[in-house]
């Protein structure tokens, strides 16, 4: 498995609780988040808050960052976009995004493939060079 060996369950929750928990930032969401908003996105994100009330706190962190929301759940894009807003490029990041996902899976075919063809390739050069062609004629 590439130097990968399984985590027992105790070793993982004490390096989870010790080193990445306190980095972790939880900011409730507050009244006053909305009052940054335009009067329009404050309206999405109410809008949101009645149809998926969890999606709320990165939809409202992206628009007061002016972020790229990464999602495809339509509510929460239409609360940060707009919903008569064009998608298209949206999507193309999805998807470049989900194929960078796959790099390493990708990587390790490609390492495969190379294992393979380079002693295929030795070998079709030594097999070539122990062939000879018969001498020509009235040599």
């Amino acid at each position: 498995m590439d130097g990968i060996r399984p985590l027992s369950r105790d070793p993982f929750l004490s390096t989870w609780l010790t080193e990445y928990l306190p980095l972790i930032r939880v900011i409730p969401p507050h009244p006053s988040h909305l009052a940054m908003l335009s009067p329009t996105e404050a309206q999405r994100i109410r809008a949101l808050a009645g149809k998926d009330p969890d999606d709320v706190p990165s939809a409202t962190l992206a628009l007061l960052l002016g972020a790229f929301y990464l999602s495809n759940d339509r509510p929460a894009l239409a609360a940060v976009y707009d919903d008569d807003s064009d998608l298209t490029e949206h999507a193309e990041w999805v998807e470049i995004l989900k194929a960078g996902g796959d790099a390493g899976q990708l990587g390790k075919m490609f390492t495969f493939t190379v294992n393979l063809s380079v002693p295929a390739a030795a070998a079709s050069s030594t097999a070539l060079s122990a062939w000879r062609l018969p001498p020509a004629r009235g040599s």
